[in-house]
């Protein structure tokens, strides 16, 4: 498994990311989740201008002028990104403030948070657990079962000097994962793909 630093979210042509919280004045994160979709697919709209597009929610594909691809959505407070790629693809994002240090243990083994600790020794326990569960959560997307057979389905493993993912749906050598992610000062974000 690879860890890429995303550069810049707002200048990658296939995802998308908004922050929304210019809204918590007018509505309240209760509402405001009401609406994510709707806003979605107003993003999505805006995004794509005049271009001919459909959009398959069960399925998790867009197509835009004959050309289909996968996508993956995420929403966190007033915040909501979302990628497409030709490639199977999943996206997490998660504020720091939304995991809690008491909480840890339900999806993170001491083990996963020391291994963590090399490659992103600069950051605090809170930041390398958000990332952890997005890791989770964004791998879980890429293997069509969210989350849905817990966080045990996936363990983060160092072997050799390298971080690896390891699963109970798939050996792991029949698949290796890229992860991109991108930290920042509340929140992080993490997509996953399939090396090809």
């Amino acid at each position: 498994m690879k860890f890429n630093e995303i550069t810049d979210l707002t200048n990658t042509k296939d995802l998308i990311y908004k922050d929304f919280s210019c809204l918590s004045e007018t509505i309240d994160l209760r509402h405001f989740n009401k609406k994510r979709r709707m806003i979605r697919e107003e993003m999505i709209k805006e995004w794509l201008g005049d271009q001919q597009h459909s959009i398959d929610y069960n399925h998790l594909k867009i197509r835009i002028e004959g050309a289909e691809f996968n996508f993956s959505g995420s929403y966190s407070n007033y915040k909501i990104v979302f990628i497409k790629s030709l490639i199977k693809v999943g996206i997490d994002i998660e504020m720091y403030e939304k995991i809690s240090l008491d909480s840890i243990h339900l999806f993170a083994s001491k083990d996963e948070l020391n291994n963590l600790n090399s490659e992103f020794a600069s950051y605090y326990t809170i930041e390398k657990a958000t990332l952890l569960w997005c890791i989770k959560e964004s791998v879980g997307k890429l293997f069509d079962v969210g989350l849905l057979k817990g966080f045990d389905t996936f363990k983060l493993r160092r072997r050799d000097k390298k971080l690896y993912l390891g699963t109970l749906l798939h050996p792991l050598s029949e698949y290796k994962v890229n992860i991109f992610y991108k930290m920042f000062d509340d929140f992080c974000v993490v997509f996953a793909k399939f090396q090809l």
